[in-house]
């Protein structure tokens, strides 16, 4: 498993830090920008006015070397945030005194070892000694925004932590496998969608196979909810300001618009409207649990820097599912939703975690100690151990009353990405005033749960493409058949085979390019489809099938359409 190489988060920011060391001693007038963890890689980047050449690479390892046999010990100073940004002036680093210019908070901690200074930016090692070694696997340009300025080109020296010599070449194949696979690269050999590169890949345009894509997915989460009696609902996206939660209402930077004297904001979630629409109807215990499921479109508020194709983008389709259900139903209904995210996103031999938030101080107790109780009594039942980390790490602050539980899939480069969250919500119920009717016409205030089986269509589509390097599952394939005649002459039978194909349901297409039949092929092994049908003269005369599997061996075998379904396809389709 990747996870064996993966340096623990902090080892890797300390190590992007003596990277930095050691590119200012090689370059004095370097400008420190800022530096990150990125799966099993750490980098940073730097302003630096020459050339940094893929030859100097030993030289700064050598510096590297030097730095870690010195074990330098690392302290955390706190400056006030004047006082730091005039630090970094005088050692002629303006742009960290921008940077650090641009924090919010008055007293800012400062990274320290030795007479290095950098801001800090989370945990470090108390010294250098843990790390063996790092080795430097790429230097390149990329943009870098500051805001205020222009976008600038950073140099970025991407490195890893190496645990012991033989881990280096391990590390290295992976790495590279891992960029091979890239969603960006895929998708565009798959022709899924098109990337505008002179905005840095802000947003993406999705072809016609990539709609196809999408839709597979969304049919699947359609059918699934509509056997489990969820309720369709088709909220407006802007709401009134003054109904967002406390913590939402923060963001300034939501979209607005004026109507009529008063602000409307594009509402981060549908939960809000899906609380008015139980508060719209009336309800009584027989009619619960109600359930309301929608997918919404969503913008981000991500800085540019952090964008990253499909994986962070800038616009997303989320699903959102809003559950009204009484205190009995609760651990059922989170159960549910387990087993369904469980069967919808887990993905077999990826390694994946469970994360579930602690208390936060703002967080009623009572409605806490209640909320932990019903998710792990669910976890019980599904056999799911997560992991416990502070909410403020990565989960919807707007969520404070209730824990929270989240689904992180890891990728090929080590990075983990939240692709589903299941959360209790208290605070709706109360402040709308929510009930239903119980016996003997008591009112009830319901339980609301919100589920997101994808918080981002776009980060799950991504992944499924780098996970399985663009060979997906046949009944998620956009086309999983091509039908390749080799001659003009063998048009006609490819084309009655066609008819039939899509008779049935499966999505072909025919090759009618005049072209070799070694070009067609590979076509059709670029664009990652599961069967090609060859059509030659042979297989016309005896009416059959030249079957070649993307991706499998290079012989095809021989069958008739009809064993071909029976015999190969069946198995390709999920068990239902």
């Amino acid at each position: 498993m990747i996870s064996e190489f993966i340096a623990p988060q902090i080892t890797s920011a300390t190590a992007a830090e003596v990277l930095a060391l050691a590119m200012t001693n090689l370059f004095p007038h370097a400008q420190l920008l800022a530096g990150g963890v990125d799966g099993m890689r750490f980098y940073y980047d730097f302003a630096i006015e020459q050339h940094v050449a893929p030859a100097l690479i030993p030289r700064i390892e050598e510096l590297i070397r030097a730095e870690l046999k010195a074990d330098h010990p690392i302290r955390i100073l706190e400056m006030m945030r004047e006082n730091a940004a005039q630090l970094f002036i005088h050692r002629n680093q303006a742009a960290k005194a921008e940077l650090i210019a641009l924090q919010p908070w008055n007293v800012v901690p400062i990274f320290a070892m030795g007479d290095f200074r950098d801001l800090a930016c989370g945990d470090y090692l108390p010294s250098t000694a843990p790390i063996v070694s790092i080795r430097i696997l790429e230097i390149l340009k990329v943009p870098f925004y500051l805001e205020g300025f222009d976008r600038m080109e950073a140099t970025r020296v991407y490195a890893v932590v190496v645990p012991e010599k033989k881990a280096f070449k391990i590390l290295s194949k992976k790495i590279e496998a891992a960029k091979k696979n890239d969603h960006r690269l895929l998708g565009r050999e798959m022709d899924l969608y098109t990337v505008d590169e002179d905005v840095d890949a802000l947003d993406v345009h999705w072809k016609p196979r990539g709609v196809v894509l999408r839709e597979v997915l969304l049919d699947f989460w359609r059918q699934q909810h509509r056997l489990s009696e969820y309720f369709p609902a088709r909220c407006n996206r802007f709401i009134v300001k003054e109904l967002l939660q406390k913590e939402e209402g923060k963001n300034a930077a939501l979209p607005s618009l004026s109507v009529d004297g008063g602000e409307q904001v594009f509402a981060p979630r549908a939960a809000t409207h899906h609380a008015q629409l139980f508060k719209d109807s009336e309800f009584s215990a027989s009619d619960l649990p109600v359930r309301y499921a929608e997918c919404v479109d969503l913008c981000s508020l991500h800085p540019l820097e952090r964008l990253s194709g499909l994986l962070r983008s800038r616009t997303y389709t989320a699903d959102s599912v809003s559950i009204f259900c009484s205190a009995e139903q609760v651990v059922t209904e989170l159960i549910s939703s387990l087993q369904f995210i469980s069967q919808f996103l887990i993905i077999p031999d990826v390694e994946h975690r469970w994360i579930l938030s602690r208390k936060s101080e703002k967080s009623p107790a009572k409605q806490w100690a209640q909320g932990t109780q019903w998710m792990e009594a669910a976890l019980q039942a599904c056999g799911i151990c997560p992991v416990t980390v502070e909410p403020s790490s990565a989960f919807d602050q707007s969520l404070v009353d209730a824990p929270q539980l989240e689904l992180h899939l890891m990728d090929p480069l080590g990075r983990q990405w939240c692709i589903s969250r299941l959360s209790l919500n208290f605070y709706l119920p109360a402040r709308f005033g929510l009930c239903y009717q119980g016996d003997g016409g008591t009112r009830h205030r319901p339980i609301m749960i919100q589920r997101s089986a994808f918080v981002s269509l776009e980060r799950t589509i991504a992944l499924l493409i780098e996970l399985y390097g663009g060979l997906l599952p046949f009944w998620l394939a956009p086309e999983q058949l091509r039908v390749i005649p080799v001659t003009e002459a063998n048009s006609a039978y490819a084309s009655e085979l066609l008819l039939k194909l899509q008779q049935q349901g499966y999505r072909a297409k025919i090759d009618r390019e005049l072209c070799s039949l070694g070009a067609k092929i590979h076509a059709a092994e670029c664009a990652r489809v599961p069967y090609a049908l060859i059509i030659g003269d042979r297989e016309q005369k005896d009416r059959l099938l030249s079957i070649r599997r993307c991706g499998g061996q290079t012989e095809s075998v021989r069958m008739s359409l009809e064993n071909f379904l029976e015999t190969v396809l069946a198995n390709e389709l999920p068990k239902s």
